[in-house]
């Protein structure tokens, strides 16, 4: 393998294990929230949207960041998750006392948004062990897909509970492949 190849994916390892890690600390952190949730729901909203604001905005941020400076395709998918991350995350952040039906279709994009390119990006880069990458994208399509079913009427500790699912799977499956491709 090239020194350059070597390079990027050395880069690309240590991104996806950022972002593991990232969703990793978010779906222990909101299901440390559930008591929270039931004895005082208006401070878990207000908690959880933060949270989960600043989870999405380091995600886009690390993404940028840690993208390798190659050209091929899944560096440019890459990139517009993490601008996306970032624009949506300081959205979150900047509105989270307007908490309504825009802040879920926000979430609601950015999770169906980021699912789909991660599927895009598993394409990509697939031939270098990372396809186990899909199980993200499939988690972060349906979690778009929950939350507009389901919400806003379904109740705070239902919520928790899906969006500490949502990170926990994602977390380990970014970390998973980091370690696969890491061994490569």
């Amino acid at each position: 393998m090239a020194t350059a190849d070597r390079s990027a994916q050395s880069r690309l390892t240590t991104m996806l294990a950022i972002r593991g890690a990232l969703a990793i600390v978010l779906g222990l952190a909101t299901a440390g929230l559930f008591m929270l949730a039931v004895l005082l729901p208006r401070v878990t909203t207000d908690v959880l949207v933060l949270l989960f604001g600043f989870y999405v905005l380091l995600d886009g941020v690390a993404a940028l960041i840690g993208t390798p400076r190659t050209s091929a395709a899944y560096a440019w998918w890459l990139r517009l998750q993490g601008l996306l991350g970032v624009c949506v995350g300081l959205g979150i952040v900047n509105h989270r006392g307007a908490i309504g039906a825009s802040l879920f279709y926000l979430v609601i994009g950015w999770a169906i948004l980021t699912g789909a390119l991660d599927l895009l990006i598993t394409i990509q880069i697939r031939a270098m062990g990372a396809g186990i990458l899909r199980l993200a994208g499939v988690a972060s399509i349906l979690l778009g897909v929950v939350i507009l079913s389901a919400w806003p009427g379904g109740g705070l500790v239902p919520f928790v509970w899906l969006l500490a699912a949502y990170a926990l799977i994602v977390g380990i499956v970014r970390v998973t492949a980091a370690f696969r491709l890491r061994a490569l």
